[in-house]
C-alpha cells in the first residue's frame, strides 16, 4: 500500500472518529426536524399543505380578532410561517404599568381562523421540537455549541473527501454495489459502508457545507446589524422612545412599509426593542418561488409609523438564508423531505458501520500489544 493511501486512511479514520458521535446526534435530531412543518400542520389541524402569502387585509382581520379577545392588549409582533400555514401574533398589555407576560395567538394562514384544534397535542409538540432544534443547532450551549458543531461539520467534510479518495483504490476490482456476502462480517460491513457512502456523497457534502454555514447564523446576523443597521440607528440616538405598550399600531407600520415592498411579501414583524428601540423591524422576502430566498429588513418609526427605511441583505446573509432550505430539504414539498429522511437514515448507517469497522480492529490491536 502506497504512503499516500496510508495517509488518506489515517486522515479518514481519525477525522471520522472525531466527529461521528456528534454527527449521529445531528442525524437523529435532524430527522424529525425535516418534517417539522408537516407534523405541525397535522397536529394543529392546520391543513394539508403550505398556505399562500398573507395579505395586509387578512392580517388586519387577524389583528382585530386578537385584540377583541384581549381588549387590554395590543398586537406588536407577527410571524408568518407559510410552510406551517400559521400566523403567530404577539400581544403586550397597553399602558405603563408593571410588565406582564406577553400573549401569543396563532391563526390559520389561509382562513384567518384562530387555531384551537388538537390544542393539547400541538402544545406538547412545539416545545419538544424547539428543544430538538436547539439540540441540533448548538447542543444547548449557545454560540460556543454552534461553533463546535460547525467544526464537526468541517471534519465531516474532510472525512467525506478522504473517503472518496480511498473509494477507488479499495473498490477498483469490484463491480459497483457489490456486497461480498460470502466473506466475513467485517468485509460485508466494509462493502455496505463504501456503497452507502458513495450513494450519499453529493447529499452529505451539501448537508455538511450548509450545516457549517448555518452554525454561523448568530455571528453573521450580528455582523449585519453592526455593519448595516447600527449606522442607521446612530441618527436616532437621543430621540425619545415610545412608552411601553403605546407604540403606533403594528398595522400602521406594515402600511408604511408597503411602498418599499414592491415584489415582496411580509414574513415577520418584530416589536420595538428587538432590533431597534425606535423601530418596528419588518422582514420581507420575494413573492415568487425564484425570489422567495431573498430577504430584506424595513425599519419603521415605532412612534408615528411615518418613516420607513430599507436595509438590504448583504451577500453573507443571502448565503445563510439559501443554506437553510437545502439543509432541511424544505424547498420541494413532502416527496423531497421524505428523500432527505431516507438519505439521513443511510448516513446513520454509514456512520454506524464506520464504528463497527474500527472498534473490532482497535480491540484486536490492543490485545496484540498486551
Amino acid at each position: 500500500m502506497s504512503r499516500r493511501i496510508v495517509l488518506w486512511c489515517k486522515l479518514h479514520r481519525w477525522s471520522s472518529l472525531a466527529c461521528t458521535v456528534f454527527l449521529l446526534l445531528l442525524c437523529v435530531s435532524g430527522l424529525p426536524l425535516v418534517l417539522r412543518a408537516d407534523l405541525d400542520r397535522w397536529l394543529s389541524g392546520n391543513g394539508a399543505g403550505p398556505a399562500p402569502a398573507v395579505g395586509l387585509e387578512q392580517l388586519e382581520r387577524m389583528v382585530q380578532a386578537a385584540e377583541r379577545l384581549h381588549p387590554g392588549a395590543g398586537v406588536t409582533s407577527a410571524s408568518i410561517d407559510e410552510d406551517a400555514a400559521r400566523v403567530s401574533l404577539g400581544l403586550v398589555p397597553k399602558g405603563d404599568g408593571e410588565p406582564a407576560e406577553a400573549l401569543q395567538l396563532r391563526f390559520h394562514a389561509a382562513s384567518g381562523e384562530l387555531l384551537t384544534g388538537q390544542e393539547q397535542a400541538w402544545k406538547g409538540f412545539e416545545p419538544f421540537m424547539d428543544l430538538l432544534f436547539s439540540l441540533h443547532t448548538d447542543m444547548f450551549a449557545g454560540l460556543a455549541g454552534a461553533l463546535f458543531l460547525g467544526a464537526m461539520a468541517l471534519l465531516f467534510l474532510v472525512a467525506i473527501v478522504s473517503g472518496v479518495l480511498l473509494y477507488g483504490p479499495f473498490t477498483q476490482k469490484l463491480a459497483f454495489g457489490t456486497i461480498r456476502r460470502e466473506r466475513s462480517a467485517r468485509i460485508r460491513w466494509l462493502d455496505m459502508h463504501n456503497l452507502l457512502g458513495i450513494v450519499t456523497l453529493c447529499w452529505a457534502l451539501m448537508v455538511g457545507v450548509t450545516g457549517a454555514i448555518n452554525e454561523l447564523s448568530l455571528p453573521l446576523y450580528q455582523r449585519w446589524l453592526a455593519a448595516d443597521v447600527q449606522p442607521i440607528l446612530a441618527a436616532w440616538q437621543g430621540r425619545s422612545l415610545p412608552p411601553r405598550g403605546q407604540a403606533a399600531p403594528m398595522l400602521d407600520a406594515v402600511r408604511a412599509a408597503r411602498p418599499l415592498m414592491a415584489g415582496q411579501t411580509l414574513a415577520r414583524v418584530m416589536s420595538p426593542g428587538d432590533v431597534s428601540p425606535w423601530h418596528f423591524a419588518l422582514m420581507v422576502h420575494g413573492d415568487t418561488p425564484q425570489t422567495a430566498w431573498r430577504y430584506d429588513m424595513i425599519l419603521v418609526d415605532a412612534q408615528t409609523a411615518a418613516q420607513a427605511e430599507r436595509v438590504p441583505m448583504p451577500w453573507y446573509m443571502v448565503a445563510l438564508v439559501l443554506s437553510r432550505p437545502f439543509h432541511f430539504g424544505n424547498f420541494g414539498g413532502l416527496p423531497l423531505k421524505l428523500l432527505w429522511c431516507v438519505l439521513d437514515v443511510m448516513t446513520i448507517v454509514v456512520l454506524g458501520s464506520g464504528l463497527c469497522l474500527w472498534w473490532p480492529r482497535r480491540r484486536a490491536s490492543a490485545k496484540a500489544k498486551a
